[in-house]
């Protein structure tokens, strides 16, 4: 980097410019945290469906009923902290792009 004595404008500038590269990343990184986060939740619900479609079969056993009622009790927990995560991570998200729209109308 140059030297601030000589060019202060420069070194500012600079600064700036890294933070707006790192929030960036930033932002980047959250996004793909809610894709990854999005593809979780459609497969639980996916899973959610299954075990729901054995519960009304009229093929399955009391026993395969029993395991599926389990199971869709355990991936509706989950699915309700994926939920959860996800709010949070978009909450977050859009506190950081407001954050970096701000820093480029500058």
């Amino acid at each position: 980097v140059c030297p601030t004595k000589h060019y202060p404008d420069f070194a500012s500038g600079h600064a700036n410019g890294l933070q707006k590269y790192k929030l960036g990343q930033t932002i980047n990184a959250l996004q793909d945290d809610l894709d990854d986060l999005s593809e979780d939740i459609a497969i639980i619900t996916d899973e959610i469906q299954h075990d729901e479609d054995i519960l009304v079969s009229d093929i399955s056993t009391s026993l395969e009923r029993k395991e599926a009622l389990k199971n869709t009790k355990r991936l509706k927990r989950e699915r309700r902290e994926l939920d959860s995560q996800y709010h949070d991570t978009e909450e977050e998200l859009i506190h950081l792009q407001k954050r970096f729209s701000n820093k480029n109308a500058r």
